[in-house]
């Protein structure tokens, strides 16, 4: 298997979750760009801080797909509104530190993730992993 492996960015501290369900995006198949189909969907996305964040998006060329994984360290203690987002399938938004906002997932393959918590005192962690035909969008 081989895999390509998309540029390293840096992203600002903090994720944006949404339920799949309450986000309706315009995404086009082939297009880099993905749009809100209603700008007052923007209000469903719930911000976190983190202290950290480890994204890739790994192509196969073999299989031709996009594995994405991340590990995201929350810079806050885990919440009621987290538990209920991980029991749902979700949509996320990341912000580069160039001001590029990216989504991964949409709302054919949505993201499926899971928290883990670990240590004294306790940190919380967002994880998933997820394969998709195209790479993450930028959010017009």
């Amino acid at each position: 298997m081989r895999t390509q492996q998309q540029k390293i960015a840096s992203y600002i501290p903090q994720v944006e979750i949404a339920k799949e369900s309450l986000i309706r995006l315009y995404d086009m198949p082939g297009q880099n760009n993905v749009s809100l189909i209603y700008p007052d969907d923007e209000k469903n996305f719930v911000q976190y801080n983190t202290s950290s964040i480890d994204f890739s998006d790994k192509r196969d060329s073999d299989k031709n797909y996009y594995d994405q994984e991340a590990t995201i360290a929350l810079a806050g203690a885990r919440d009621s509104m987290l538990n209920l987002l991980s029991l749902n399938k979700c949509i996320f938004r990341l912000t580069r530190t160039t001001g590029e906002k990216i989504i991964v997932g949409n709302n054919e393959f949505p993201i499926q993730f899971f928290i883990e918590e670990s240590g004294k005192p306790i940190k919380t962690t967002i994880k998933f992993t997820h394969s998709h035909p195209e790479p993450v969008k930028i959010l017009q």
